[in-house]
């Protein structure tokens, strides 16, 4: 496992929060251009509907791909967690990669101190790092 795969996940879940805020957007032109229809201006705007329904099927269907795309990195992180990681570690690793939690809600859920789990992630890190240079 290297640290690109640990923050591949996080990765996509920022790309999916940005798609998202995409597609709320879109949503919101769209919700505009139809009151424009609908009080008579609708000679310029139906076409203008008609690229704006295109750019959100699209981005709808990137969405979608998105979070299969997560589902299938999570499951393919942890399965990578378990094999090479013991207990605490590895808890520590789910936690932040697969879940998304933060040190701090990661320290509520262990029970261990944040610095404590600094450590170790940090460790764990070097570890990865020796193994990419051998």
């Amino acid at each position: 496992m290297t640290k690109r795969e640990l923050v591949a996940v996080r990765r996509i879940t920022c790309e999916i929060r940005r798609q998202e805020e995409y597609l709320i957007g879109l949503r919101g032109l769209m919700a505009s251009m139809e009151l424009q229809m609908r009080s008579g201006r609708s000679s310029a705007t139906s076409r203008r509907v008609e690229i704006l329904t295109t750019k959100i099927i699209a981005a709808e269907e990137r969405l979608q791909w998105l979070l299969e795309r997560l589902e299938a990195a999570k499951v393919d992180l942890r399965i990578q967690i378990t094999k090479e990681t013991y207990d605490p570690l590895r808890t520590i690793l789910i936690l932040r990669y697969v879940e998304c939690k933060t040190w701090t809600q990661i320290s509520k859920d262990t029970g261990l101190s944040r610095q404590w789990i600094y450590a170790l992630h940090k460790k764990y890190l070097a570890t990865l790092a020796l193994h990419v240079k051998s």
